[in-house]
């Protein structure tokens, strides 16, 4: 019995060597973190694409949150975008969503996935001033920038 187990054993590594759908039997590395975001935001239905992005351009109905500092808003932005800037956050800030209903739909980005400024806003918009829907464009300005989008200049 020993000798069918250890030989049915052995096929079945060899097979799952030579398949393309083998498994893996090494332990993967740990993904960094910045991917490890992006799933439990995808998880949570909070993860928002770039053409998503371009859709609520012209909806109307979207606020697009700039989380970055307001010096980096003001050389550049997605168009329509609010700034709120984390690093330079204050109270006060909030009174700038104050004429919205919670119901609003609300996109929040910041430079990218290496910058976590817009997912901590939306936290913030969610859990302490009750927005509803609230997500999160992930890629953020890079993202934008790369894809070639419009962008506006200036403050607000």
């Amino acid at each position: 019995m020993a000798g069918v187990f250890l030989a049915g054993t052995g096929l079945g590594l060899a097979y799952n060597a030579v398949s393309g759908n083998g498994i893996s039997l090494r332990t993967p590395e740990r993904a960094p973190y910045a991917e490890q975001v992006r799933w439990r935001l995808h998880r949570e239905g909070q993860l928002v694409t770039l053409a998503e992005v371009r859709a609520v351009l012209e909806d109307g109905r979207t606020v697009l949150v700039d989380a970055r500092a307001s010096s980096a808003y003001a050389s550049g932005h997605i168009p329509g975008a609010l700034n709120i800037p984390v690093s330079e956050f204050h109270p006060d800030m909030a009174d700038r969503l104050a004429h919205l209903p919670r119901s609003t739909p609300v996109i929040t980005y910041c430079t990218g996935e290496a910058c976590q400024s817009s997912v901590g806003l939306a936290d913030w918009l969610r859990e302490d001033l009750g927005f509803e829907n609230v997500r999160v464009f992930y890629g953020g300005w890079a993202a934008w920038i790369g894809a070639d989008g419009p962008l506006d200049t200036g403050d607000e």
